[in-house]
């Protein structure tokens, strides 16, 4: 029978690690239930150390037949391998069987985004959709510096008040891996978290609560979480009579797009992302073929 203690070990340890995100780790912590499922299901008695990779390939297999995409795929095997390597090096497994296991394609999925007048919609209603006056600015200054710096939810989030210079108009984010970057904000953004601010202030002493460092809060003057942003997101995205699946990310990637729409260059793009590779960046390009064919035509000399 499987020991429920080894995942809960690999767990821990990858919460000790300076660089490992808290999205990744309950990502991992899902894949892995999949696994232990399957396994209990299919070989009851056994235990980690007697898994081997046929077991793992049928348990991908099966997870293809739900139509998971290469993406979940490769992401569920990552789990497994990163698993398997800690129990190796633990000594708690003699053999690493993920090492037979071959990592499906990735697909290149075009991301989603908002052109400017749903945008402007969007954040609308955004300002409208709180029951009163805090909850309305709150929502106003989070997803306007959503969009003016390009910010994942989880980042927004985690934002404290000094994290913000709204006079210098900037953002000091903390990003994946524990990186920071420091990205511009825009004049609206900045406008609305000023705004917000006021209303902030009058919660927490209503609520005769002291200061605290978390810029956006919920109703009883904590911060607010990621669920609660995801679930005020797809309030507004219903309102704007959106009918196909839209994930908050859509902001980030209408940040970018606009930005490369309007000439701003990759490399730039990439450092306000946060984005590691370059090559994750360029995904983007693949949105503006028309815009792609102005600039060839402007800048090669036989266009």
């Amino acid at each position: 029978m499987l020991k429920t203690s080894y995942p809960e070990q690999f767990f821990l340890y990858l919460r000790s690690q300076p660089n490992a995100s808290a999205s990744t780790i309950r990502a991992y912590r899902r894949d892995l239930r999949y696994l232990t499922e399957f396994l209990q299901k299919e070989y009851p008695r056994i235990d980690w150390p007697e898994v081997n990779h046929l077991m793992l390939r049928q348990f991908l297999a099966a997870e293809t037949e739900r139509h998971l995409n290469s993406n979940t795929l490769t992401r569920r095997l990552a789990a497994i391998r990163s698993f398997w390597r800690y129990l190796h090096r633990q000594g708690l497994v003699k053999a690493n069987p993920t090492k037979f296991i071959r990592v499906p394609r990735r697909q290149k999925s075009t991301p989603h985004f908002f052109v400017y007048p749903q945008v402007q919609k969007f954040l609308e209603i955004a300002r409208a959709i709180g029951r009163n006056d805090f909850l309305s600015r709150r929502n106003a200054a989070i997803f306007e510096l959503i969009y003016s710096a390009g910010l994942r939810i989880e980042e927004a989030v985690r934002l404290n008040v000094g994290d913000v210079d709204l006079l210098g108009e900037f953002v000091r984010v903390l990003g994946k891996g524990n990186k920071i970057r420091t990205v511009p904000i825009g004049r609206i953004a900045s406008q609305a978290i000023a705004e917000y601010q006021k209303f902030r202030r009058q919660l927490l002493a209503s609520r005769q609560q002291p200061e605290t460092a978390a810029l956006f809060l919920n109703k009883n003057g904590t911060r607010i979480s990621q669920r609660g942003v995801r679930k005020i997101f797809h309030q507004i995205v219903q309102r704007m009579g959106v009918k196909e699946k839209i994930s908050p990310h859509s902001l980030r990637h209408s940040f970018a797009t606009h930005l490369l729409e309007r000439g701003c260059d990759l490399r730039s793009v990439q450092e306000m992302l946060g984005h590691k590779s370059l090559v994750t960046t360029q995904v983007y390009t693949h949105l503006l073929p028309e815009k792609l064919k102005k600039i060839y035509e402007k800048a090669h000399p036989r266009a």
